[in-house]
């Protein structure tokens, strides 16, 4: 697994923090990192002189962090609208420069126009994704287009997520609920999607489950929220 010991992300995390230690009194270490297809976590560095006592002693500091990282970032799983988001965020084409300034990131800020996305390509991708998806949750075979240019996120994740959850309904869930969308529009969306398959049919229509607008209002609700 591909680790980034120090990054914004990081940076801003343990400046919110700074009331906590990072060293136990007993010597042992409380790391913090990001990894590259995942949320921050929280590592103990035990050297050779530490001993179980010590070690014992040291894991309250640790739950600490670890509470202090579930309030800021949500829990650890991939599927964290945080996580997902804020790499949406770090990648968007932004041509308006007062949300430029206000973006999340000082990465995305600092590279911007770089190999960017549009709300559209997100939409497109994410549906591409879930179209995928319904057609495994039903084992048919499909030939899929090409990956659409907002794939590039998305693959950052795929590979763990389809471990994590072997069910591509689930899947579809899950993903859908980070864009904010209600559970019953989600499960008429997703079973229209499946009957669809069986009736000859592409399982959604263009635009459909995600639209270019709902992308936009999603990421202004998480710049909003994630600005106060």
């Amino acid at each position: 697994m591909k680790i980034t010991t120090w990054s914004d992300t990081v940076e801003e995390f343990v400046s919110q923090n700074a009331d906590l230690a990072q060293k136990s009194e007993e010597g042992v270490i409380i790391h913090i990192f990001e990894t590259m297809i995942g949320p921050l976590r929280i590592a103990i560095d035990v050297d050779g002189d530490i001993t179980k006592t010590k070690l014992e002693k040291s894991i309250s500091l640790a739950l600490d962090w670890r509470k202090r990282l579930t309030q800021y970032q949500g829990n650890t799983w991939i599927y964290s609208d945080y996580r997902l988001l804020r790499l949406i965020d770090e990648n968007m084409l932004i041509k308006d420069e007062t949300l430029a300034k206000k973006s999340s990131s000082k990465y995305a800020r600092s590279t911007m126009f770089y190999d960017r996305f549009s709300y559209a390509d997100i939409a497109i991708a994410v549906n591409e994704l879930i179209s995928r998806w319904m057609y495994e949750s039903i084992n048919i075979t499909h030939a899929s287009i090409e990956d659409p240019p907002g794939f590039k996120i998305l693959n950052l994740f795929l590979a763990e997520i389809e471990n994590r959850i072997p069910d591509a309904k689930e899947r579809s869930y899950k993903l859908l609920k980070v864009f904010r969308m209600g559970d019953n529009n989600i499960k008429q969306l997703l079973d229209a999607g499946v009957s669809n398959i069986h009736a000859g049919l592409l399982p959604f229509e263009k635009d459909y489950p995600l639209s270019r607008d709902k992308v936009i209002r999603t990421m202004r609700w998480s710049r909003e929220k994630n600005n106060t």
